[in-house]
């Protein structure tokens, strides 16, 4: 080896590491090999003893099953077997003891078997404690199975409300809430004589408080065994708190993991981390040996979404199944995941940090780390929980690491840098430190112990504390005397004492079922609504929130769909939920907390819950005053904008309704709320919204129950502070690519001290409106005044190339014109000049700091652009070549941040002379503004009331007098396509599918030109020009226009392209014909874009017309194929008039046989829905394309002559039957409409147009 190339040094040592952990392994088997004696020759004594003819045949069978057991731990060959010996004898001499064991070392399955085989614990239960209900079950089942039993027998399981035991069970797997809570009737736990508390390393709240329930009873029970288990833990922290307990170790190294780190930026690493992981799950399977996959995620949401990602983008492989793993699967789905698959077959699996410890899964060999995991952090002086995604620490991140390890080498990906490993947190903070202690203290009062007496194993802050007795006693919970009737009835439940508090005003107010059921959904139902992956399931869902929608909020909303899930049978209730977008998972999770909770009310406190909700207004007021009076603390009083969102009163704290929220989707923003979620991602989000009425947020202020002002929380609406006017270029620059630096100004203004600022923007004024709760002071002015001139700057400082042809005039000479502000000639430059360079050989880390520090030295920097791209990093500009030069030369022998000079050119082959091209609106924008939108009927619901972002302002879309449109108002100088992309962006829509959107700005007519309009126009357009260059070195051409043509053109010819260039850039933008400003366009070269489907029906005719215009018109037309299966035509030509009338002449036939409906009302009947599907059947009858143009209000046909003339005949018969009817035109929505029509017409016809005409006898 030593004479190996240097280069297989790391294979050597990945050997040697291998090598080591097989010698390892190999002594352990030999002790393995030493306890299997010892077990073996007791079974032997054992038998010896026996008579022969006094002996049972039970006592027989049960030998024989526990020398197969044996026989199979051996096999096994599970790191604890051979530390037996030493935990039964460690256990035997220590009350508390502290065992660790590496992942997969069996810690979890094989210490009750010990325990129970070496007599310790024969006087009473052995008990295993998991902190999720999943392990306890899962435990228990592997269990069994090893010791050949069934579940329910020798070992049995208490999860929740879920339990299989008997007299025979000696082993039980349970949740340390379940013991816990068995501490209420026998706090020295008297039935169990051992008690081993797995997974101690991740703290939950419950495991915390059961620890301190067994030190206290630990004196009074000298018998008990007490065996505290982890992975990864600091044992001191536990043999401190239980003052003794020895410390013993079970290494069973496994096999070595390669940890493969990415490269990411640190900014971004844990961004899109969803997408990440498919695609690495996808990269191995493909590239990856055999081995099984585990991908770890935060929720069960991204699981679903991550599964269906993966397998549509492996779509048509048979070699590989997906698996979900998370505490919401019923145990069914969670048992699949165990079972080994075909030969061939990989098992990917997407699992939630469930899956980083007690459960292991064999065959996986890749791991795949996102390094994030969601937590619920406590913020105990604002008094509000944040749920949010947090970077894991190192040990779980190893946890995850050594899932890859078990069985053999494996590796782990981990979507993060090693130098975020290195920054991660040594451990998981304990979750009593970062949740509400409310249910915690509550069960502690229930208990009778002395909270602030309690000897906890970490204590939370007094601060934590004092706020958790707050709300206690604010629901009546808790009294100065302790624990009230109220609060040990709100105790029983599996609630946090807020949801407790809810169910148990219902049972008083006769509500009860419907409080239980509102009490799970406000633990479960925040992800009821399923987004969807694709187009069909995201419009499902809107529609599903419109059927649904409740304006008391999304609380509500989630009551309505649980209602009528719930009338569904049991066997079409998945159906159900995709047809309407609902997640089906967290419906059934709900359905089972339900059921919990009644199970609980029947055993614990003997009532019976008549499953039956409430129907009346009453009831729903009752409701909404109970959520209130539970959620007080987070009462928000609205802020006067939709994009200001509320102020939470008492955390005094600016936030906004979650995207997902059934009000939003409403556009609803009622004056008071509370909230039951607080969610921190780029903004602070609220979900679980109550809509309350604000007389009870006055009279819980008059009792003394909530210390608010109400008169100042509505001096918060915010109000308009700062109008800035701004000149176009600099507003540009200032608002961004549509107004996307508008948020920047916003969060820099807030950071300023400002309260709930909003920046809008109005570009035909060239204004930005500040409006905010605060006033603006003279430094905030001062920063849009520095923004501004560092913009001008910007402005005045920038440059551009033009190039100088040859004398033949169509090749570049290489030489290029710098020009700058106003068209000056700043330098020339040689075809082997530039005063720019790239940036070579950089790191991703490389900052613009950087770059400028080091290259400053050569001269004065002008600009400074990065690239998305790692390499080249970027370009800098310096003032003259010289400077670029000299950089080049400076850093030529460097490793990193290499110059390279970057020549550009602009050229584009010219013919002739130079021309451009001007054009201008014939038909100016009517008024202020006013646009009608079309859309399908789904699309158009979810539109109705909603706010579009148009020129800097909000712009309401509302129900217009034309029918079926939408119309909006004070649109200002926003264009059809700007509209169209605000109505898709609001709808979430795909562009790719944008052609269900039409819009129309209404314009003033065309106003009839005389001749001598058409001199004025050439007239002043030519003395515009010559202000710039020679009259006799231009030529001008004003094109004819049909009389109703929106836009006029005008073409110019320059005998100097340079010339022709400075005099159009100086000009652009500043000419004005009929107060509509002029563009320049400086290309020859025209294209026509040619739907796939149109060219499918006339390809033959479009070859014959491109075939005569190439032989009469003297003009190039090229035909290309683009990568979405659509064409284009390419037209050149040197002769203006030509490429003009051949592109006409394609564009007419591009329009086909048109079919004009705007002038009879008959016609429009084709435009209707019940028209548009004739046209389909007629469509696929005749063998043409119709395409139908609902903006224009027509109908476009496309064929051979012969089959356009039937399809004619066709749509005239189908008119004729029309004239034969009776139209009715009826609105279901609307001002004038009872507010909720459309959701009551949803629930009772889910096909909302055939049902209503199948019912009304309606023809078709």
């Amino acid at each position: 080896k030593m004479e190996v190339d240097d280069d297989s040094d790391d294979d050597d040592d990945d050997d040697s590491i291998e090598v080591v952990a097989l010698i390892d392994k190999l002594m352990e088997v030999a002790k393995q090999q030493s306890t299997f004696c010892l077990r073996r020759d007791t079974l032997i004594e054992k038998v010896k003893k026996w008579d022969p003819f006094a002996t049972e045949q039970k006592e027989i069978t049960d030998l024989l099953k526990s020398v197969g057991v044996e026989c199979e731990r051996l096999g096994a060959a599970l790191p604890i077997y051979a530390k037996r010996e030493d935990i039964v004898e460690v256990v035997s001499k220590n009350q508390v003891s502290v065992i660790l064991g590496e992942t997969g070392s069996g810690k979890s399955t094989q210490m009750v078997q010990y325990i129970y085989e070496s007599g310790l614990a024969d006087q009473g239960l052995i008990v295993c404690t998991q902190p999720r209900k999943v392990a306890a079950i899962t435990l228990a089942e592997r269990v069994a199975k090893e010791m050949a039993g069934t579940v329910g027998a020798l070992i049995g399981y208490k999860s929740g409300m879920k339990k299989k035991m008997s007299e025979m069970t000696k082993i039980v797997f349970e949740t340390d809430h379940c013991l816990l809570n068995e501490c209420l009737t026998d706090s020295n736990l008297s039935h169990y004589t051992c008690i081993i508390v797995d997974e101690a390393h991740e703290r939950s709240i419950y495991t915390d408080l059961l620890l301190g329930m067994i030190k206290a009873c630990l004196k009074n029970r000298p018998d008990l065994r007490v065996i505290i288990t982890s992975a990864t833990i600091d044992p001191e922290i536990f043999i401190k708190y239980f003052k003794s307990g020895p410390e013993l170790r079970v290494s069973g190294r496994t096999f070595p993991v390669d940890v493969v780190y990415s490269d990411m930026e640190l900014s971004k690493e844990f961004e899109n981390f969803e997408m990440k992981a498919v695609q690495k799950a996808v990269d191995v399977h493909k590239n990856e040996e055999t081995g099984d996959i585990l991908v770890f995620l935060t929720s069960s949401v991204e699981i679903m979404r991550c599964c269906e990602e993966f397998e549509k983008l492996m779509a048509g492989r048979k070699d590989f199944k997906c698996f979900p793993l998370h505490g919401q699967l019923p145990p069914n789905e969670q048992k699949i995941v165990f079972e080994k698959l075909p030969p061939g077959i990989r098992k990917i699996v997407f699992a939630t940090n469930c899956a980083e410890t007690s459960i292991t899964i064999d065959g996986i060999k890749y791991v795949i780390d996102t390094g994030v995991a969601k937590e619920m952090k406590f913020d105990s002086k604002r008094n509000i929980c944040m749920l949010g995604t947090h970077v894991v620490s190192k040990s779980s991140a190893d946890q995850r690491k050594g899932r890859a390890g078990r069985t053999g080498s494996g590796k782990c990906y981990r979507l993060y840098s090693e130098e975020s490993y290195k920054n991660m947190s040594t451990s998981t903070e304990p979750e009593i430190l970062r949740v509400p202690l409310g249910q915690s203290l509550l069960k502690l009062a229930e208990l009778g112990v002395d909270v602030k007496l309690y000897d906890f194993v970490q204590p939370p802050s007094e601060e934590a504390i004092d706020s958790a007795l707050s709300t206690l006693k604010s629901l009546g919970a808790l009294s100065s005397e302790g624990i009230t009737d109220i609060g040990r009835w709100i105790s029983k439940l599996p609630f946090h004492p807020k949801e407790g508090f809810l169910v148990y005003h219902g049972s008083t107010k006769n509500l009860l079922y419907d409080s239980v059921v509102l009490a799970s959904l406000i633990t479960n139902g925040s992800n009821l609504f399923y987004r969807g992956l694709t187009e069909s399931e995201a419009q499902s869902s809107a529609k599903s929130k419109s059927q649904f929608g409740s304006t008391y909020g999304d609380i509500f909303t989630w009551l309505e769909v649980y209602k009528a899930w719930s009338q569904i049978p049991m066997n079409k209730q998945f159906k159900w939920c995709q047809d309407h977008g609902i997640n089906c998972k967290v419906m059934n999770f709900t359905k089972q907390c339900v059921k919990e909770v009644t199970t609980v009310l029947r055993n614990e406190l003997k009532i019976n819950v008549e499953r039956e909700f409430a129907s009346d207004e009453a009831a729903t007021l009752s409701l909404r005053k109970m959520i209130f009076d539970a959620n007080m603390a987070s009462v928000c009083c609205y802020l006067g904008h939709v994009r200001a969102g509320y102020h939470a009163l008492v955390v005094d704290r600016q936030v906004h309704l979650h995207p997902s929220s059934s009000l939003s989707s409403h556009n609803f923003q009622p004056e008071w709320i509370v909230y039951t979620e607080f969610t921190k991602t780029s903004r602070d989000f609220i979900k679980g919204i109550t809509v309350i009425e604000e007389e009870w947020v006055l009279e819980a202020v008059s009792q003394g129950k909530l210390h608010v002002d109400i008169n100042l929380a509505k001096q918060q609406r915010i109000k308009l502070v700062h109008k800035e006017t701004i000149g176009s270029s600099i507003f540009r620059k200032l608002v961004g690519v549509r107004y996307s630096q508008l948020r920047v100004w916003e969060e820099n203004l807030t950071n300023t001290g400002m309260r709930a600022v909003v920046v809008e923007a109005e570009s035909d004024l060239g204004v930005l409106n500040v409006f905010s709760a605060s006033t603006m002071s003279q430094d905030i002015v001062d920063c849009f005044n520095t923004v501004k001139r560092e913009v001008v700057e910007i402005l005045e400082s920038s440059e551009d190339e033009i190039d100088i042809l040859k004398k033949t005039g169509t090749e570049p000479s290489g030489v290029r014109v710098v020009l700058g502000q106003g068209g000056c000639v700043k330098s020339l430059l040689m075809p082997d000049q530039s005063n720019k360079i790239l940036i070579k050989k950089t790191s991703s880390q490389t900052t613009e700091e950087e770059i400028r520090e080091k290259l400053r030295q050569y001269g004065e920097i002008k600009e400074c652009v990065r690239f998305k791209r790692s390499d080249p990093w970027g370009f800098v500009r310096y003032t003259s070549f010289a400077e670029a030069q000299a950089a080049v030369q400076g850093t030529k022998s460097d490793e990193n941040n290499v110059a390279v000079l970057k020549i550009d050119t602009k050229f584009k082959k010219v013919v002739s002379k130079f021309e451009a091209k001007l054009f201008w609106c014939r038909r100016p924008i009517k008024g202020k503004g006013t646009a009608f939108v079309k859309c399908p009927p789904i699309e158009r619901a979810g539109l109705i009331g909603r706010n579009i972002f148009l020129s800097g302002r909000l712009c309401e879309l509302k129900v217009s007098n034309r029918g079926e449109d939408l119309v909006c108002f004070n649109t200002g100088t926003a264009q059809e396509v700007e509209i169209k992309k605000s109505v898709i962006n609001i709808l979430d829509y795909d562009e790719g599918l944008n052609q269900n959107i039409n819009v129309t700005v209404v314009r003033e007519p065309a106003v009839k030109q005389s001749e001598e309009d058409l001199n004025n126009i050439k007239r002043y357009l030519s003395e515009e020009f010559s202000r710039h260059i020679k009259r006799d070195k231009f030529s001008l051409r004003l094109m004819p226009v049909k009389p109703n043509s929106l836009n006029q053109v005008a073409f110019i010819q320059f005998e100097s392209p340079i010339d022709g260039f400075r005099a159009s850039q100086s000009l652009q933008g500043r000419l004005q014909v009929n107060d509509q400003l002029v563009e320049i366009s400086l290309t020859l070269k025209t294209t026509l874009s040619v739907p796939k489907s149109i060219m499918n029906v006339c390809e033959h005719r479009f070859t014959e017309i491109i075939t005569d215009l190439k032989k009469y018109k003297d003009v190039e037309i090229g035909i290309r194929k683009l990568k979405d299966g659509n064409f284009a035509f390419d037209i050149k030509s040197d002769k203006t008039q030509s490429m003009i009338e051949s592109r006409e002449l394609l564009q007419k036939e591009l329009e086909g046989e048109i079919i004009d409906c705007k002038t009879n009302d008959l016609m429009k009947r084709l435009l209707l829905q019940q028209g548009k599907e004739a046209l389909r059947n007629i469509e696929s009858e005749s063998s043409v394309l119709i395409v139908i143009n609902d903006r224009k209000e027509q109908v476009h046909i496309y064929g051979i002559e012969k089959h356009i003339t039937q399809a004619k005949s066709e749509i005239n018969k189908y008119l004729d039957k029309l004239a034969k009817g009776k139209q009715v035109d009826v609105f279901l929505k609307g001002q004038e409409k009872p507010r909720g029509l459309m959701k009551e017409l949803l629930k009772k016809y889910a096909n909302l147009r055939d049902d209503l005409i199948e019912e009304l006898l309606l023809v078709m």
